[in-house]
């Protein structure tokens, strides 16, 4: 964590493709990792949404940072649903 340093972030994706559906998370072995890394080691993390894909699913990053670095995590998280225009509803 010393290569994010003491005022950086680290964006990390959230899964290692688009929105799965319901429960698909738990058919493949370890995709659940990209989230819960951040869990193990304790780590402030908050979810971004950036929009959808071009077949209308969610897409989004974390946004990661240092123990007691919350505050950084959603400042940074709030400058980016700003930019690229927040929530979206998924399109089916």
């Amino acid at each position: 964590m010393r290569r994010i340093g003491p005022d950086g972030v680290m964006l990390y994706p959230p899964y290692p493709s688009v929105a799965p559906r319901h429960v698909m998370p738990l058919l493949p072995p370890f995709n659940w990792v990209y989230t819960a890394i951040f869990n193990v080691m304790e780590l402030p993390a908050t979810q971004v949404p950036l929009g959808l894909d071009e077949r209308g699913l969610p897409l989004g990053v974390q946004v990661a940072s240092l123990h007691g670095q919350d505050v950084r995590t959603i400042a940074v998280a709030i400058e980016l649903e700003r930019a690229f225009g927040g929530w979206t509803p998924p399109r089916n």
